[in-house]
């Protein structure tokens, strides 16, 4: 991607913009025809998945008449009206997100309010839009993703510059979140949304070993956690093991907190013993690779938060840590784990 807007115009706002920029296409058919026919193009897609997903209306449009574009209008990112053959007026509601998900029932509020203005539910279509992984069940109409769009935008050559940089933007991202194993750590430093789309990895090896979850944060930097939890033997003390990892990718390190369920009040506790065991055999297992530095903690720092280990990822100048290596290591840990629990080692 050579100099490209969108290279720089990273908020949603800007996403918004384009939405609006595109749609607004259909009402200049004589100006661009192309366009034209991408805008067009974009609706009937919205339609034809509405019409798929809600089988008791089948919803036929031939001509997008009177289309009208609001832009952040009562909190709704994108409301796009237009009217019928029957002289209905049919709403979508596009709800667009970048590097952040749904929250607080957005979408369903916003529906709400159409309502209460006196707006048939059934000509209200609810959408989200999100070009990058989105690991939530959002409850819409249609999902607009980066699919659905490049379906679109790859079958038009059109001669205008913020189409073709909106096109270059999206086909840079499917690049990169396909070819994700073969980048350096540092890759999803630079490009944030590459975080969720090794989350969206780690999170399906996560489905087959039954990691109980996996999400990402930026509290102070890139940031991906998984909680590991384990049934203990049923005649053991102890119920569970919950081990926490998080990887902090600016630092190229790796944290692991570990904690324990009381079989008697069924509250995580600390466990001097049970802790000293498992950072014993997590401690063998990092030690037989050069490229990683285990730092042990004492009792006093980490009684509270449980802390096992600081895991760095070390390498020569002239190598690089790659996504792959790192799923390996993951991979590699659990396994470890994993034995831990199935031969009874805490019991020991």
């Amino acid at each position: 991607m050579e100099n490209n807007i969108f290279k720089y115009a990273t908020k949603e706002l800007s996403q918004d913009a384009f939405i609006c920029w595109l749609v607004e296409w259909i009402n200049h058919k004589e100006e661009n025809s192309e366009l034209y026919e991408v805008s067009k193009k974009f609706l009937d897609k919205i339609i034809e998945k509405y019409n798929k997903k809600n089988t008791k209306r089948n919803l036929k449009v031939n001509d997008y008449n009177n289309v009208k574009i609001l832009k952040q209008d009562k909190n709704i990112d994108v409301l796009i009206s237009f009217e019928i053959e029957n002289n209905e007026t049919i709403y979508i509601i596009i709800e667009d997100k970048k590097l952040t998900s749904e929250h607080d029932n957005q979408i369903n509020k916003y529906k709400s309010k159409l309502i209460n203005k006196g707006i048939k539910e059934e000509n209200i279509i609810t959408t989200y839009y999100k070009m990058f992984y989105e690991p939530n069940q959002i409850d819409v109409d249609v999902l607009i993703d980066r699919k659905f769009m490049l379906e679109i935008m790859e079958n038009y050559y059109i001669k205008n510059d913020i189409y073709i940089d909106y096109y270059n933007y999206l086909s840079l991202i499917e690049y990169k979140c396909k070819n994700i194993k073969k980048f350096p750590l540092k890759e999803i430093n630079e490009n944030k949304f590459l975080l969720y789309e090794l989350q969206k990895i780690y999170c399906s090896h996560s489905v087959k070993k039954q990691i109980e979850k996996c999400g990402v944060g930026w509290f102070r930097g890139s940031l991906l956690y998984t909680w590991y939890i384990r049934e203990l033997d049923k005649d053991y003390f102890l119920d569970y093991l919950y081990l926490e990892t998080k990887l902090r990718l600016d630092r190229y390190e790796l944290q692991i907190r570990g904690r324990f369920e009381d079989k008697e009040n069924g509250k995580l506790k600390y466990n001097e013993d049970e802790r000293n065991k498992l950072q014993e055999k997590i401690e063998k297992y990092f030690s037989n690779n050069s490229n990683i530095k285990f730092e042990k903690f004492n009792k006093r720092e980490a009684n509270e938060s449980m802390i096992l280990a600081k895991v760095k990822l070390h390498f020569k100048k002239d190598e690089e840590y790659k996504v792959s290596d790192l799923l390996n290591l993951m991979e590699e840990l659990e396994r470890v784990l994993d034995l831990f629990i199935e031969n009874k080692e805490y019991k020991n």
